[in-house]
């Protein structure tokens, strides 16, 4: 039992759940305390031990399945013990004509170990491409699981021979019996290929109600908007700028009205012969945290970004600090320009004098790998991390790894869509993929959700 409890946490492991050397022991100890016979008693042990959060249940489930029934089933099928011996003697065969750790991964998994071949496919999703690659496709992904696709139909070749050489020499049935198990494990195997091994967000926020009308202006998209109109969305954020910092100022009026505290007004009364003429409250102070946008610069998506940041810079003193950061195929933090100059203006030197190259393809894996490499300092637990963009990829690798590791370090991902949500996973898009590292999810390409965006992150 110990050492099948330790192969399954490493078979987590190898799919990235992160299982720790005390919660293996956690959970052996435990299991003396249940009937491990009741597979809901055993189930419900490992998975209060192995699983963190609700987005890791799925991952859980779906590995409890293949280890413990999927694998296991195929074994426990072989009653006769000459088909056992078949298989044991098949796969020592495969083993000493392996070629690589794919073969040696392989013949693990027929043997009930799935974790190297999980381990294998997750390097494939989330390995790291050549620096001195320029074009950062994801296709490399494809072309490592077609290889290990290839490797399973010749694993497959290679049982149905030599079974038959075995099945020929001694005259049984036990051999096409062993290569029936084996060739059902190796479809097992094929399975996992296609297998989503993203986490499940069931608790993320999701606001994609869309415009009803055009002819609104507070429903007219961003892109198409004529300069005249421009001006008067400028107008209408001008006025809802004003109507939140009078809300937050209210609350700063408030916050010393909260629990006497007695301590300081009894040391205050000195000055007044120990009269307390001076009452003292406890503080509430103000849980401001920062926000560091991440834009898009192409298109439609930087007309719903420059909108989003005049909002923001022009809300500071509503946040402990505002940082920014656009983007193409690479990231330059823009900051200076908006804390320096007029919004307009700082919109006019962001176009003309950061380092981008606005006309290259947009790249969204590369972008966030190099905010993680050069600006990984900006986010704390208190900042929010608001990415502006249509996650339009050009079929490159979207680096979705990297946006899980940014989540863990920020208090929450929003993503801002100016796209309507049923173009989100069409043609190059990479929403879905991004989707269960985000907190939230939203529309935003026009006032109207821009204006119900920046009061629930004010308010």
């Amino acid at each position: 039992m110990i050492s099948l409890i330790q192969k399954f946490a490493s078979t987590c492991r190898a799919t990235g759940l992160r299982v720790s050397t005390s919660e293996v022991l956690d959970c052996i100890n435990q299991m003396n305390l249940v009937d491990i016979t009741d597979e809901a008693q055993f189930k419900t042990v490992l998975r209060a031990n192995f699983v963190k959060s609700k987005r890791d249940t799925g991952l859980f489930e779906h590995l409890y399945q293949l280890f413990f029934h999927d694998l296991r089933d195929e074994q426990d099928s072989v009653a006769d013990s000459s088909t056992a011996e078949q298989v044991r003697e098949i796969l020592t065969k495969l083993k000493e004509q392996g070629e690589d750790d794919i073969d040696e991964a392989i013949n693990e998994f027929m043997q009930g170990d799935p974790g190297n071949f999980l381990d294998l496919l997750r390097n494939i999703d989330t390995r790291e491409q050549a620096s001195n690659t320029r074009l950062n496709f994801n296709f490399g992904q494809m072309v490592g699981k077609m290889n290990i696709m290839l490797r399973i139909n010749q694993t497959r070749d290679k049982i149905v021979s030599i079974a038959g050489d075995n099945y020929s020499g001694q005259g049984d049935g036990g051999a096409e019996e062993a290569a029936e198990q084996l060739k059902n494990m190796l479809e097992t195997a094929r399975s996992q290929l296609s297998k989503n091994q993203k986490p499940d967000n069931q608790e993320i926020v999701t606001d994609t109600e869309t415009e009803v009308s055009h002819n609104d202006l507070q429903q007219r998209p961003f892109s198409s908007l004529t300069p005249k109109e421009e001006q008067e969305v400028r107008e209408a954020i001008d006025k809802l700028v004003k109507k939140l910092k009078d809300i937050v100022s209210r609350r700063y009026t408030k916050k010393n009205r909260g629990v006497l505290d007695v301590s300081r007004t009894l040391r205050n009364s000195g000055k007044f012969q120990g009269v307390p003429l001076e009452i003292k409250f406890k503080d509430k102070p103000m849980n401001k945290g920062s926000v560091v946008t991440l834009c898009d610069m192409s298109g439609s998506v930087w007309a719903t970004g420059r909108f989003m940041l005049n909002v923001l810079y022009s809300l500071q003193d509503c946040f402990t600090k505002v940082r920014s950061y656009i983007f193409v195929n690479n990231v330059e933090e823009v900051s200076e320009f908006f804390n320096k100059y007029e919004i307009n203006r700082a919109i006019d030197k962001v176009l003309s004098e950061t380092g981008l190259n606005l006309s290259a393809y947009t790249d969204y894996g590369t972008s966030l790998l190099r905010f993680y490499q050069n600006h990984l300092h900006a986010l704390s637990s208190k900042t929010t991390l608001l990415i502006i963009g249509d996650a339009r990829s050009n079929y490159m690798n979207p680096r979705e790894d990297i946006l899980q590791e940014l989540r863990s370090r920020c208090r929450r991902v929003v993503w801002l869509n100016p796209e309507t949500p049923n173009t989100w996973n069409t043609g190059d898009s990479e929403m879905s993929t991004y989707k269960p590292y985000c907190h939230e999810l939203r529309v935003c390409r026009n006032l109207s959700q821009l204006t119900r965006f920046i009061e629930d992150l004010v308010i």
